[in-house]
């Protein structure tokens, strides 16, 4: 390979580089806080209509972005997180399905986080029981499938398909 050749590859290797971190970074500050934003209005105004309690999954402070920018939801009526909602006035801390289990079926309506259920341990238990308390009235912002941050987070799944009946999810190459 001649000098030319290696030089024009790092060149392109470094434009490819800087094009997939611009792509993720428009992602998350702009993309996904909309859809976040979207779909929390939307169960904020189920949870209003029909009048149940508003039930948060996730901690609105805990993702990177919004450190810098801002919360783009609300703590809802209960947040339930694993690590803890420390500026929301009623949390629950433990496991989504745990914590969960306690509440009555068609109980609330529920805003589950971006990247909450890609890192929960048993995903099936854990959807049951949104689905159980939730009775039909689930909102989950899911993380993009196929960019690539999906492909570098060990011990994280990907959602294929949308939240609904049925929820997908594909193990990683490296494990679940």
């Amino acid at each position: 390979m001649t000098p030319e050749t290696k030089a024009k590859l790092k060149k392109a290797a470094m434009w490819t580089g800087v094009g997939l971190v611009s792509v993720e970074l428009y992602m998350a500050m702009v993309v996904r806080r909309q859809k976040r934003r979207d779909l929390f209005n939307q169960a904020l105004d189920a949870a209003k209509n029909k009048r149940k309690k508003l039930i948060v999954v996730g901690d609105p402070d805990g993702y990177w972005v919004s450190r810098f920018t801002g919360r783009d939801f609300d703590c809802g009526d209960l947040c339930v997180d694993p690590k803890a909602c420390p500026k929301c006035s009623a949390q629950a801390v433990g496991d989504v399905a745990q914590v969960l289990s306690q509440f009555a079926g068609n109980d609330a309506v529920i805003f589950v986080n971006t990247g909450v259920l890609e890192r929960e341990k048993d995903i099936t238990t854990a959807l049951a029981q949104l689905k159980r308390v939730s009775g039909g009235d689930l909102f989950i912002s899911t993380l993009e499938p196929y960019l690539p941050s999906a492909f570098l987070w060990p011990n994280k799944r990907r959602v294929i398909t949308a939240a609904g009946s049925n929820v997908a999810y594909k193990a990683l190459p490296w494990g679940s």
